[in-house]
C-alpha cells in the first residue's frame, strides 16, 4: 500500500497515473507491505476465479517473492495504478530513489518487481 498521500491523474498515453500529493524525500518509504490492508492470493486461487476477476488480479498484482510465481500481492489503494518506468522514482524496495515533489507522477520498474515482466515482452516494457 502507499505510505504517502496520493491522488489519481490521467495521461493521454499512459492512462491512469498515481500522483504524489505531498513532497517525498529520497529514501522515504513510498510503498509498504501491510498484511492488514494488502491482499495475498495464491496462484491456484487466482486460476479458479471467474475470468473478469482473474484478469483484474493478474494485471494489478505483483509477485510476493520475486521469481517464485506462487503468491501475488494486490496492494491496497492507488498503488496498483503506478506506471512502469525504466528510471523510476520509487525503487523495488518501495523507497523514493530521489526527492519527489508534490504533483509528480510516482513510477516503479515492473521488471525489478515481478518476473512475469520481461523487457521487450510489451512495446512499452523497456
Amino acid at each position: 500500500m502507499l505510505n504517502v498521500k496520493t491522488k489519481l491523474g490521467w495521461d493521454k498515453i499512459k492512462g491512469i497515473t498515481v500522483i504524489a500529493d505531498q513532497d517525498i524525500k529520497r529514501g522515504d518509504y513510498v510503498t509498504i507491505f501491510d498484511p492488514d490492508y494488502d491482499l495475498i492470493f495464491e496462484k491456484t486461487y487466482i486460476d479458479h476465479m471467474p475470468e473478469a476477476q482473474k484478469h483484474y488480479v493478474q494485471n494489478m498484482t505483483y509477485e510476493y517473492e520475486f521469481g517464485v510465481g506462487y503468491k501475488f500481492v494486490l496492494p491496497f489503494g492507488h498503488e496498483p495504478y503506478m506506471n512502469h518506468d525504466p528510471n523510476p522514482n520509487v525503487d523495488e524496495y518501495g523507497k523514493a530513489s530521489r526527492n519527489i515533489q508534490s504533483g509528480e507522477e510516482l513510477t516503479c520498474d515492473y521488471v525489478l518487481m515481478d518476473s512475469r515482466c520481461v523487457v521487450g515482452s510489451e512495446p512499452w516494457l523497456v
